[in-house]
């Protein structure tokens, strides 16, 4: 995945399965990978993540903020979990 030129596969050895950027927070992204882990990146910075999640055990197939609290992430995955 690129953003402005920097790609996004440090933090996903298998590559990103699902993005999100945060709808008031525009310079925080989401991204899910098929190793079921959830890196917090700052696009203005794309050197590492700014936080790492690990809530399922397969693919992560898709991701969203929440619009009523600007801190909660929910994600849904191939192993048949909703997390927030």
């Amino acid at each position: 995945m690129s953003i402005g030129g920097a790609t996004i596969h440090a933090a996903h050895a298998s590559g990103a399965s699902a993005a999100q950027f945060h709808p008031i927070g525009a310079f925080l992204l989401a991204t899910a990978s098929a190793e079921g882990s959830i890196s917090l990146w700052d696009i203005r910075r794309l050197t590492e993540p700014v936080g790492d999640l690990s809530f399922h055990g397969r693919v992560i197939t898709g991701l969203q903020w929440s619009p009523f609290s600007d801190t909660v992430l929910l994600s849904y995955g191939a192993d048949g979990r909703v997390v927030l």
